[in-house]
């Protein structure tokens, strides 16, 4: 069936581009937006989406829509962990080894 209609739409129009669709036409979340907030992420990758939509003058959910849906971009905060060092790796294993000699 897909390759029916691929054929179907390569004789009626002569390319492979999709068809027009009916429906409420992109007007802010063009091309050109999405390759701004693109290098501007990549630029500074811990630059504000609000500062972004300031910026250009667009909705701050515009910004978020084109970085995630578009970029395939997730927003990550860096988290404290603890600090393990040597002494504190053998007593965590000498733990967990009671614990399992204990279980079983």
């Amino acid at each position: 069936m897909f390759i029916h209609r691929t054929i179907q739409q390569y004789t009626e129009t002569g390319d492979m581009e999709d068809r027009a669709r009916s429906g409420r036409p992109v007007t802010v979340r063009t091309r050109h937006l999405r390759e701004i907030v693109r290098t501007r992420i990549t630029l500074n990758p811990r630059r504000s989406m609000r500062k972004l939509a300031r910026e250009y003058q667009v909705s701050r959910e515009t910004v978020r829509k084109v970085a995630h849906k578009y970029l395939g971009l997730k927003s990550l905060k860096r988290r404290k962990l603890h600090h393990l060092n040597p002494a504190l790796v053998r007593r965590g294993l000498t733990d967990a080894r009671g614990c399992y000699s204990a279980c079983t």
